[in-house]
């Protein structure tokens, strides 16, 4: 989780200020990383849920479980951003065989789906801003976009969190 999470560390600085760290994926929009491929940061972001959440589900203070779901939160955000069709796969592949060998199954597809809420909102919240599907050579609109996309995912964390603690 600490590598995943260094990954979507970086993923979140690129979309929150992107004149200071631009993209390097070839198309500008994608999250990249220094992995330099947005297929592998997708697939460490896809195993790093899959991990969180099974960690979480084993976890009885309701601080340290919010605190995942947040950072799960994040973790399913970027991995949205870098557009990977292969990482969805590794993510969807780390969930089967979670609920597979796992014995809490319905406590994590609780979780899963208390996380999942403020996810697709921070998704749909996210489909209004242009320079984060399409490139944009201006900094103004790049860097506007990227101070609402930062305040979104602190309102989408926010609520991860509380969900996991009441």
């Amino acid at each position: 989780n600490l590598t995943a999470g260094a990954v979507a560390g970086y993923g979140v600085l690129q979309k929150v200020n992107p004149v200071e760290y631009p993209s390097n994926s070839t198309d500008g929009v994608r999250v990249g990383s220094t992995l330099e491929y947005a297929n592998t940061v997708a697939v460490v972001l896809g195993m790093g849920i899959a991990l969180g959440l099974a960690r979480m589900t084993k976890l009885q203070n309701p601080a340290v479980r919010g605190l995942y779901a947040a950072l799960i939160l994040v973790f399913g955000a970027i991995l949205y951003l870098t557009f990977s069709r292969g990482g969805m796969l590794s993510l969807a592949a780390g969930l089967v065989m979670l609920f597979a060998v796992s014995g809490r199954r319905l406590e994590m597809f609780g979780s899963l789906l208390l996380v999942s809420g403020p996810l697709v909102w921070l998704v749909w919240r996210v489909q209004g801003l242009d320079t984060f599907f399409e490139y944009v050579s201006e900094e103004a609109p790049r860097t506007t976009d990227g101070a609402t996309f930062r305040n979104y995912l602190i309102v989408a964390a926010i609520q991860a969190f509380l969900l996991q603690t009441i």
